[in-house]
């Protein structure tokens, strides 16, 4: 069910900002971005204890696309610096992303270095800056659970690659790091593609 959200409402927990210890929130988050993110980011409120409980999530998620970064030249690495700080200050999820590793053999021959992320974690953070556009860019707020997913942008065929880029103007945050579109007919849609290898989905059914 969507609903107009009012500013004195956080849009992740539904709250009274007013009752509550209250934070501005960056949307999209500012660690997914290089680090002289645009003037204009848009902010939202949020409550205190939805934007700790994200703390961990962003940093996971930009340590995962920094592990991608490194060994794809598919994958633009402009903001890889700062991926790269993040998991040298952080010893416990280095250790929890190289758990994650695998040696796939290919068809050549050869062998790469894949790594598979904690989905939990990557959907909380697409979920988090999908409610925070669709309030921004609707005034709107979905007391229902989204559906998410997410995918290489290059590994979907060409059919797929076009139905995911169809509908309104997609806005550019930041060249090669960020954008998205909200759509709000039929359904609820907000998509994203981060670093321009993620592509990212949030959709509400009527």
């Amino acid at each position: 069910m969507l609903t107009h959200v009012p500013k004195t409402v956080c849009i992740h927990c539904g709250v009274d900002l007013e009752t509550v210890k209250s934070n501005k929130d960056h949307v999209p988050s500012r660690s997914l971005l290089s680090g002289s993110p645009p003037p204009d980011l848009p902010v939202i409120r949020i409550c205190e204890a939805c934007n700790s409980s994200f703390s961990s999530d962003e940093p996971y998620l930009v340590s995962f696309l920094g592990l991608i970064a490194e060994g794809s030249a598919r994958v633009n690495k402009k903001a890889w610096g700062h991926a790269s700080k993040v998991l040298d200050s952080d010893f416990r999820l280095q250790d929890d992303l190289d758990a994650r590793l695998s040696v796939v053999n290919q068809r050549d021959g050869g062998q790469r270095v894949a790594v598979e992320p904690d989905a939990g974690i990557i959907n909380r953070v697409i979920e988090k800056n999908a409610r925070g556009h669709i309030a921004i860019e609707a005034g709107l707020t979905a007391r229902s659970d989204p559906k998410i997913s997410f995918a290489s942008l290059q590994s979907l065929p060409p059919a797929g690659r076009e139905l995911f880029h169809k509908g309104p103007s997609w806005r550019v945050v930041e060249p090669d790091l960020y954008r998205y579109v909200v759509i709000t007919e039929p359904i609820l849609i907000v998509r994203a593609v981060i670093w321009e290898f993620l592509a990212t989905e949030a959709m509400w059914p009527a």
